[in-house]
């Protein structure tokens, strides 16, 4: 693992197992912080195995396929984080913030601008009161 890797797992800095909740139709599931981090260190490695291929041997046909695919997993994933956002700051600012709104929060651990944060806070509420409509 580089530097960088152990700087953006802060997962493993605590050895908690605090239980997550996620809904699946009507039955609610736990879900334990280390499944979380498993899963995404497992999509990591998937991710660095796909960016380490040679597109430029793909058909033109099969690089457009390929470029589908990435376009509906990005997608994927930026929904994902529109919703674990929305959850997010529906809770007070972590303490070490020393009580500054999310944006800041958000500006600061993401090394995004405030404008952006305001504006994926924004976004990620408009989500938070659809499902819950």
């Amino acid at each position: 693992m580089s530097s960088n890797d152990s700087d953006n797992r802060t997962h493993t800095d605590n050895d908690t197992d605090t239980d997550f909740h996620t809904s699946t139709g009507d039955t609610a599931h736990p879900v334990r912080d280390r499944d979380v981090f498993a899963v995404l260190d497992a999509a990591d490695e998937a991710f660095r195995a796909l960016a380490a291929l040679r597109f430029e041997r793909l058909r033109p046909a099969d690089q457009r396929a390929l470029l589908r695919r990435l376009e509906e997993m990005d997608k994927q994933v930026s929904a994902l984080s529109r919703r674990l956002l929305g959850r997010l700051v529906a809770t007070d600012p972590p303490v070490e913030f020393a009580g500054a709104p999310w944006a800041q929060v958000l500006a600061r651990r993401l090394r995004i601008s405030v404008g952006e944060a305001q504006r994926r806070i924004a976004e990620a509420e408009g989500v938070q009161e659809a499902r819950s409509a």
